[in-house]
């Protein structure tokens, strides 16, 4: 919260609304919150109260005193990104955050992703995605590592520019392990 009025004092609010008019926006973790119309804190966790978020996602998130720190693996469930046909994309990463999130009624899910603790398996629907898929959000921190999603999102990224695609791709996650 308080680094979304951060954003107001600078203007930065008003610079991401009017990009996300004709341009792309990834948000992850408190990004995404932030997308969101409703930041709540009753229980002054974060901030020194609720706000209002920038209303580019159709989702409310309410801090709360735990703190989600899980593993999660996954795949996007909408084979688009930033409006561009992606297939399935294998996903993985982590969430490290307070606030649990609900999303209003016409909320697209960004993935479905299987949450994995010494005493537990679960799935959950994780984070949102824009009407035309122009923006999303997601608690998945690492989204990046995996090179499927990486190149997926730099391939629609480009298609979306209308650039040419990229002369290469480099597998740095798949070398890494």
């Amino acid at each position: 919260v308080d680094d979304l009025l951060w954003m107001r004092t600078e203007g930065l609010d008003i610079a991401v609304i009017e990009h996300a008019r004709t341009g792309l926006i990834a948000g992850i973790c408190g990004g995404m919150q932030m997308l969101g119309h409703l930041i709540l804190d009753p229980e002054r966790i974060e901030s020194s109260g609720s706000t209002r978020g920038l209303c580019l996602l159709p989702l409310n998130t309410t801090m709360r005193q735990l703190k989600v720190t899980i593993a999660g693996t996954g795949q996007m469930i909408v084979g688009l990104l930033f409006g561009q046909p992606v297939g399935t994309i294998r996903l993985h990463g982590y969430e490290i955050h307070v606030g649990e999130t609900s999303y209003l009624g016409q909320a697209q899910p960004f993935a479905e992703v299987i949450r994995e603790s010494v005493d537990r398996t679960e799935t959950v629907t994780d984070g949102c995605m824009s009407e035309g898929c122009r923006i999303f959000g997601t608690y998945l921190h690492g989204l990046f590592d995996g090179d499927d999603f990486r190149h997926a999102f730099i391939e629609a990224g480009r298609a979306y520019y209308h650039l040419t695609p990229a002369a290469e791709l480099n597998n740095w996650g798949s070398n890494r392990q």
